[in-house]
């Protein structure tokens, strides 16, 4: 895997495997097709910061992640921007 597929995974706030299993998923609605935004990708800044950190400066050092492991922010785009934990 190149550098530069991995930093794509990383601004589209994805794994290796869910991008393999095509995460967005296309569902047949009233003759046409839609796909669905995956929540997890919360727009290029916040999936860096969800990743590196919030503060843009550190990212280069080693710095404790924010969180516990288990919720995570998704994004809920009947309240526009809105993020939410995801247990």
């Amino acid at each position: 895997m190149s550098h530069e597929q991995e930093f794509y995974y990383t601004l589209r706030n994805v794994t290796t495997i869910e991008y393999t299993e095509k995460r967005e998923s296309a569902f047949a609605f009233e003759g046409g097709i839609s796909t669905i935004k995956d929540p997890y990708d919360l727009g290029t800044m916040r999936n860096l910061k969800a990743v590196l950190g919030r503060r843009w400066w550190m990212w280069w050092t080693p710095q404790r992640m924010e969180g516990d492991g288990y919720e995570y922010l998704i994004l809920r785009e009947e309240e526009g921007e809105e993020m939410d934990k995801l247990v």
